[in-house]
């Protein structure tokens, strides 16, 4: 190990602590859904704790760009339920 590069130990660790400090904003993803190895496997190209942390904040982003289209899409299919419900009830 030189000393610009960090363990995977500790880009593990530095990315942990960064996701409890963040758990409420958006971080809850990594601490509850991601393993020491899938952290370690996304962040191997990481030199530093600030990298491993960046490169886990894309993942933090695109959860939470799926979790929004999802809602988006469920609310798109409760006003089509909503509608034809309505119509249904002769309400429409």
């Amino acid at each position: 190990m030189t000393s610009a590069t960090l363990t995977t130990e500790a880009k593990i660790a530095a990315v942990r602590a960064h996701a409890l400090r963040c758990y409420n904003r958006g971080w809850d993803v990594i601490v509850d859904a991601y393993t020491d190895q899938e952290i370690a496997d996304l962040t191997k190209s990481a030199r530093s704790g600030r990298g491993a942390i960046g490169i886990m904040a894309w993942e933090v982003f695109e959860h939470k760009r799926v979790v929004r289209e999802a809602r988006e899409q469920a609310d798109g299919i409760d006003a089509r339920l909503d509608r034809s419900w309505a119509r249904y009830q002769g309400l429409a």
